[in-house]
C-alpha cells in the first residue's frame, strides 16, 4: 500500500519529507498522485537518502516544479534514469540536485515539453559524469545546450515518443 493511497486530488507536496532522516523512497510512493503540481524541496536536506527510484514520479504528469526537490541530499549516489519521464509538463528543474556532493554519475532522461528554467541543477564538478538526454530539436534541448557548461552536464539528443 502506498502512503498516499487515494490522494488523486492532492496537488501540493512542497517540503513533505524535507529535513528528515528518510533513507529509502518506495518507487510507488506517488503512484496515485496524478494531479501533483509541485515537489519543490520535497526531499531537500535529507542527509541519509542514497537512492532515488526511477519510477518515483512516473504518474505525476502535471507536475510543474521540481525546484530543489533533492537539494543538499549529501549522501545521494544514485538516481533512476527515467525519474522525470512521467512529468512531461514540468517547467523548472532549478537546484534539483544541487548540493548532492556524492552524486558523481548520472544519466537522466528529460523529455519535458515546457521547461522554462534550469539553473544550478547540479554542483559544478569536473570529476563527475552527468548526461542528460533531451528531446531532439526541442526548446528543452536548446535550453540545456545553452547552459551545458554552467550545469556541468553533457547533453545528448534522443527521440521520445
Amino acid at each position: 500500500d502506498s502512503l498516499f493511497r487515494n490522494t488523486t486530488h492532492v496537488t501540493f507536496f512542497r517540503e513533505i519529507f524535507s529535513k528528515t532522516a528518510i533513507k529509502e523512497i518506495p518507487e510507488d510512493l506517488f503512484a496515485e498522485c496524478r494531479n501533483a503540481n509541485t515537489f519543490a524541496y520535497a526531499f531537500a536536506w535529507c542527509p541519509l537518502l542514497e537512492k532515488v527510484p526511477s519510477g518515483l514520479f512516473r504518474n505525476c504528469t502535471w507536475t510543474d516544479s521540481y525546484f530543489g526537490c533533492f537539494y543538499e541530499c549529501i549522501s545521494l549516489k544514485e538516481v533512476g534514469q527515467k525519474l522525470l519521464c512521467g512529468s512531461i509538463f514540468a517547467r523548472t528543474l532549478n537546484s534539483l540536485f544541487y548540493g548532492c556532493q556524492s552524486l558523481k554519475k548520472v544519466d537522466l532522461d528529460i523529455p519535458l515539453r515546457r521547461l522554462e528554467s534550469v539553473n544550478m541543477m547540479f554542483d559544478c564538478d569536473d570529476e563527475c559524469s552527468r548526461t542528460v538526454f533531451v528531446p531532439k530539436l526541442s526548446s528543452t534541448a536548446k535550453l540545456f545546450r545553452m547552459k551545458e557548461k554552467e550545469l556541468g552536464v553533457k547533453v545528448k539528443d534522443r527521440l521520445f515518443l
